[in-house]
Protein backbone atom coordinates (compact mmCIF):
# COMPACT_ATOMS: atom_id res chain seq x y z
CA UNK A 1 0.00 0.00 0.00
CA UNK A 2 2.73 2.65 0.77
CA UNK A 3 4.27 1.19 -2.18
CA UNK A 4 2.21 2.71 -4.52
CA UNK A 5 1.50 5.82 -2.84
CA UNK A 6 5.58 6.64 -2.15
CA UNK A 7 6.11 5.41 -6.21
CA UNK A 8 3.62 8.33 -7.24
CA UNK A 9 4.60 11.49 -5.47
CA UNK A 10 7.04 13.86 -7.08
CA UNK A 11 8.43 14.96 -3.22
CA UNK A 12 11.01 12.25 -2.84
CA UNK A 13 14.08 14.20 -4.32
CA UNK A 14 14.09 16.57 -1.35
CA UNK A 15 14.97 13.96 1.54
CA UNK A 16 17.54 12.84 -1.11
CA UNK A 17 18.79 16.15 -1.65
CA UNK A 18 18.78 16.88 2.20
CA UNK A 19 20.83 13.53 2.56
CA UNK A 20 23.59 14.19 -0.07
CA UNK A 21 23.83 17.94 1.48
CA UNK A 22 24.17 16.70 4.79
CA UNK A 23 26.48 13.68 4.11
CA UNK A 24 29.00 16.28 2.09
CA UNK A 25 29.44 18.50 4.80
CA UNK A 26 29.73 16.13 7.39
CA UNK A 27 33.00 14.11 5.44
CA UNK A 28 33.77 17.97 5.20
CA UNK A 29 34.24 18.45 8.58
CA UNK A 30 35.74 15.33 9.25
CA UNK A 31 38.24 16.04 6.49
CA UNK A 32 39.25 19.54 8.07
CA UNK A 33 39.44 17.85 11.51
CA UNK A 34 41.69 15.18 9.93
CA UNK A 35 44.07 16.67 8.00
CA UNK A 36 43.22 20.41 9.01
CA UNK A 37 44.03 20.43 12.46
CA UNK A 38 47.83 18.60 11.62
CA UNK A 39 49.67 21.81 13.00
CA UNK A 40 50.22 22.01 16.37
CA UNK A 41 50.33 25.46 16.96
CA UNK A 42 46.62 25.96 15.63
CA UNK A 43 45.60 23.04 17.56
CA UNK A 44 46.59 24.75 20.33
CA UNK A 45 45.54 28.34 19.43
CA UNK A 46 41.74 26.93 18.75
CA UNK A 47 42.16 25.47 22.02
CA UNK A 48 43.11 28.56 23.74
CA UNK A 49 40.30 30.41 21.76
CA UNK A 50 37.30 30.17 24.38
CA UNK A 51 39.88 31.01 27.04
CA UNK A 52 41.03 34.15 25.12
CA UNK A 53 39.25 37.19 25.84
CA UNK A 54 39.59 40.66 27.68
CA UNK A 55 40.42 40.79 31.39
CA UNK A 56 38.76 43.92 32.26
CA UNK A 57 35.17 42.34 30.65
CA UNK A 58 35.54 39.53 33.23
CA UNK A 59 36.28 41.70 35.96
CA UNK A 60 33.70 44.41 35.54
CA UNK A 61 30.98 40.96 35.55
CA UNK A 62 32.31 40.23 38.04
CA UNK A 63 31.96 43.66 40.32
CA UNK A 64 28.46 43.51 39.16
CA UNK A 65 27.39 40.57 41.63
CA UNK A 66 27.25 40.11 44.70
CA UNK A 67 27.20 36.52 46.18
Amino acid sequence: MFQEYFAQSDLLVWPLIGLIIFLVSFVGVILYVGWGLRDAEKREYLARLPLAGDGDQNASESKGRTC
